[in-house]
């Protein structure tokens, strides 16, 4: 697990922000308030374009005083809304760095 400390503000400061992008990896409001409150904050790591663009397999964050949940549910559910949406299966599929395996 990664930590981040200051992810509660970083998640309070961007409501709107992150409600968005849940919606149009859904296209439904209340699984995009589902996928926003989450059971655990996942990152997704990536590369800036000056040295390649590439994205690397989500992270989960440890936020003190959260319970233990369901990743694998979190991730198969992140994975089957990349592969549902055609441009974000594109980009993931061509510049995914998996350092996994």
């Amino acid at each position: 697990m990664t930590r981040f400390d200051g992810l509660p503000e970083f998640v309070a400061a961007r409501q709107q922000a992150l409600m968005r992008t849940a919606y149009l990896l859904t296209g439904d409001g209340d699984l995009a308030e589902d996928l926003r409150r989450g059971p655990d904050p996942m990152a997704i790591p990536y590369r800036p374009q000056p040295q390649g663009f590439a994205v690397y397999r989500p992270k989960f964050l440890e936020v003190p005083g959260r319970y233990e949940s369901d990743q694998s549910g979190l991730a198969e559910s992140f994975f089957a809304g990349v592969d549902s949406h055609e441009q974000a299966a594109a980009v993931w599929d061509a510049h995914l760095i998996d350092q996994s395996v």
